[in-house]
This record gives structure tokens, sequence and C-alpha cells, in this order.
């Protein structure tokens, strides 16, 4: 039987892997080569169910832990539903995002470690890819609100200052103090870089440290 072969693609939103991804589509296509694309989270009926709760705000005081066990779950189903009989049947599968996202975001960046690893080894069932491209950028290129829409979702304050879903939105006085915060929010943090943090990270140490020095030669 001929062996299927499983590919994932990582990155950070705005790395290029949508591009990357068509790129690649287009490829074996052209070669008229048979291949399934898929996405996580998500993947599945139950797989986008689940993706929904992790991204619904009301469930916002969602545990750090339960967020990655949902997304360990829908990962679970995806392997068993539509990866595993894919690469059975020799298919190639090509993956945007798998176990590596959540260990960088809920292992590292929700600060659960190694717990992370071995609740998705249980999931996944040894269906690892056989080979993961990771897209990188440069800090420059990485603005804080990229990263906290990853790691936190919507920035808003209030749904209404997002979406103007609220059904009192034209007649409340205070929506357009809400709007105008969230405006200058995402002025601030798309207009931040992680080569910015990094910068000033450094001169405040750079400033600490002298004034280490300066008490040494007021002794």
């Amino acid at each position: 039987m001929k062996r299927g072969v499983f590919i994932s693609i990582e990155g950070p939103d705005g790395s290029g892997k949508s591009t990357q991804i068509k790129n690649i589509r287009q490829f074996f296509k052209d070669k008229g080569i048979d291949i399934i694309f898929t996405r996580e989270p998500g993947g599945t009926p139950i797989g986008e169910r689940i993706r929904s709760i992790i991204l619904d705000r009301d469930c916002a005081e969602m545990d750090d832990m339960t967020e990655a066990m949902l997304y360990a779950a829908a990962r679970a189903q995806h392997v068993a539903q539509v990866i595993r009989p894919a690469l059975l049947a020799g298919k190639i599968v090509i993956c945007d995002r798998f176990v590596d996202s959540s260990i960088a975001y809920q292992g590292y960046g929700r600060g659960l470690g190694q717990a992370v690893k071995t609740i998705n080894d249980f999931a996944i069932a040894g269906c690892m890819p056989h080979v993961t491209f990771l897209l990188k950028m440069d800090p420059k290129e990485y603005t804080v609100g990229m990263i906290l829409r990853v790691t936190e979702g919507s920035l808003a304050p209030v749904d209404c200052a997002e979406d103007g879903s609220c059904d009192r939105v034209s007649t409340c006085a205070t929506a357009m103090l809400w709007k105008k915060i969230s405006e200058a929010v995402n002025e601030v943090v798309d207009h931040t870089t992680l080569a910015d943090l990094l910068e000033w990270q450094q001169d405040k140490e750079d400033y600490c440290q002298q004034i280490e020095l300066n008490k040494g030669s007021w002794i």
C-alpha cells in the first residue's frame, strides 16, 4: 500500500502561511496529485464546534488548562476523522497548524509547560507530521497587536466597540467612548513591535546597570 505523507505548516499570523499554502496547493494541482488540505483548530464539524467555544467571548473566564484540553480534543477528532484515514489511503495531507502551535501558545504562552505536550501525545496517538515547515518573521515584523490577538483574542474593551452588535449602540451615550478607547489601544499595539519591546527592555537594563555602577562610585 502506498504510504501517505503528513506535512504541517507553522508560523505566526502574518508570516505568509496562507500564501505558501496557496502556492503548494497550486503546485500539487498542476502535478495532478491528490492532496488533503486542512487546518487547526477545527478541521472537522466537531472540531469547528470546539473552536467556536474557545473563541466565544462569553467564555472569557475559561481556564488555561481547559483551553489546552479543548484544543487537544479537537485535534484528536481531527486525526481520527481526517488525517489518519487520509494517510492510510496513501494521500498527502497538508495541515495549517498542528501540535507545535499548542506547545507555543498554551505551553509557553499560557505557561502550561510539559503538560501540553503530554495531553497532545495522548490526543494524536503517534500521528505526527513527517515534516513541519516553520515560517519565521523578523522581530521588527511582529506587532504587539498580532501577539495579543493570538493569545487573548479581541482587544476591544466591550463587544459593541468591535462590531456594534449591541441593540442600544445607536442611543448609548458611552458607545463612542468605548470605540475611541478601542481605537487608541489598537493604535498603540499595532504600531509597537517585538523589536521595540526588546530595545526598551535593553535600555531599562542598561539604565539599571548604570545606576548600580554609580552607587559604587558614591561609596
